[in-house]
């Protein structure tokens, strides 16, 4: 079979290279056969192609290939089937809206899953920090170090929350990233 990685990776790879046409039938090609395809490889798949819509900001197109994605029995447990969860909700943000990213995130701070609490934590700080309420942003951030201390994106948007409200340097708190720490 196809290596789930290297399919995705591929037909990401094209649509980074801005060869959106090409991807796309890649993608689609790919997913002719969908049903020879382990569940995920075609997951990956699909979750790359929703990407391209919303790199292409055709954003009801890719909510839709999320959605599927979450909604599929057999996709919905997959990595990307989790994947596409969260990139739902950063099209919720990205797209404004925020009642229905905090209705959706509120779910998955519930979850039994602390990676998933973490990636919940991380989005509500990207919320936060969209509405510019830094400090619940920072809040949100210490949730997710909690949970998983070296989430690499939490500590970018630390970094950017830090350089955007220099006030929180002021306070003279750890600055904690990762497992690395400095006092500021």
């Amino acid at each position: 079979g196809l290596d789930a990685n290297f399919v995705a990776w591929y037909v990401r790879a094209l649509f980074q290279q801005k060869r959106y046409e090409q991807g796309s039938t890649l993608g689609r090609n790919i997913l002719r056969k969908e049903s020879a395809l382990d569940a995920e490889t075609a997951a990956a798949v699909h979750l790359a192609l929703g990407d391209v819509q919303r790199a292409q900001e055709n954003n009801d197109a890719a909510i839709l290939i999320y959605k599927a994605l979450q909604a599929s029995d057999r996709y919905k447990d997959t990595r990307a089937g989790r994947e596409s969860r969260y990139r739902n909700v950063l099209l919720m943000i990205a797209t404004g809206a925020y009642g229905d990213a905090e209705d959706a995130l509120a779910q998955m701070v519930e979850s039994p899953s602390i990676d998933e609490q973490a990636e919940a934590y991380f989005l509500l700080a990207k919320l936060a920090d969209e509405q510019k309420e830094y400090t619940q942003a920072d809040k949100y951030l210490t949730q997710v170090r909690l949970r998983v201390p070296d989430h690499i994106e939490a500590a970018f948007l630390e970094g950017e929350l830090r350089a955007k409200a220099p006030s929180m340097l002021a306070r003279g708190e750890e600055l904690e990233i990762g497992v690395v720490s400095m006092e500021t």
